[in-house]
């Protein structure tokens, strides 16, 4: 990345997705930061405010990313189970959130499965629509679909659903599920299918959908932040996404966020 300065906005969460991401354990490529902060880039210069959600946190690679790029009064919300094996992690999410002088107050946590919330408590988790939901849950087709369905019920205008590990070899049935919610709902639109970098174990690739309205803004965005890495278009559930393939050299421009 480059151009950033000291009294730039969302400085903090440049410098994160760059190299602090680094410091925490997980699963986040380095194209995969490019796409979702550039996300967050068109979200503070179009205006586009209300909280941001992540289904699946794990150790909060992603989750204190956004918690860099959230506004003072703007909550991100962590659902996940916070077990792996006999590990409990939420303390150690925490932690990690608290190891970048994020506020408790911002961060708020839901213990249980994401299959338990329906329509009216996920509304009422959120308290008003989602600008930006990372779905990163549990890895079969009804949950996703589940999940995703839950993002779009309480999605803000601009706001945008990213989906993990689709086209992964291990976990096809994400790929169906974004498809259905796609085929389900027409008003939404994949625009950009960000590739997976390195092994299996460092991650599948990422899908962004937003509403039909809202793709352009992003579109362009993608296309003036990251051009070296855009390979062309592809077509999925009746979107036209721009694919996106992350080379090791390839570096990231800025939008022009006006001051506050």
């Amino acid at each position: 990345m480059g151009g950033s300065q000291p009294a730039r906005p969302l400085k903090a969460a440049i410098d994160y997705f760059d190299t602090g991401m680094n410091e925490v354990r997980g699963f986040l490529t380095r194209g995969s930061a490019f796409a979702l902060l550039t996300v967050l880039e068109v979200q503070r210069r179009d205006r586009i405010h209300g909280p941001i959600a992540e289904i699946g946190t794990y150790l909060g690679k992603s989750l204190i990313g956004f918690g860099l790029a959230a506004q003072a009064d703007e909550t991100v919300i962590g659902v996940d189970l916070f077990i792996d094996g006999a590990r409990d992690f939420e303390a150690e999410l925490r932690a990690n959130w608290r190891r970048f002088d994020l506020p408790e107050d911002r961060l708020r946590l839901h213990r249980g499965s994401s299959a338990d919330i329906d329509a009216a408590a996920w509304a009422a988790l959120l308290g008003a629509p989602a600008r930006l939901v990372h779905v990163d849950g549990e890895h079969t087709r009804a949950a996703a679909l589940h999940d995703l369905g839950l993002s779009a019920s309480a999605l803000g205008a601009g706001g945008v659903i990213v989906v993990d590990d689709v086209l992964h070899p291990w976990y096809p049935d994400i790929t169906l599920a974004a498809g259905a919610l796609l085929d389900r709902d027409r008003s939404l639109r994949a625009f950009a299918l960000v590739d997976r970098q390195g092994t299996l174990m460092q991650g599948g690739a990422k899908l962004f959908i937003a509403r039909a309205a809202d793709v352009d803004r992003y579109d362009a965005a993608f296309r003036a932040c990251v051009p070296a890495s855009i390979v062309g278009r592809t077509a999925f559930a009746g979107s036209n996404p721009l694919v996106i393939d992350v080379a090791p050299d390839h570096a990231k421009a800025l939008l022009i966020i006006p001051q506050a």
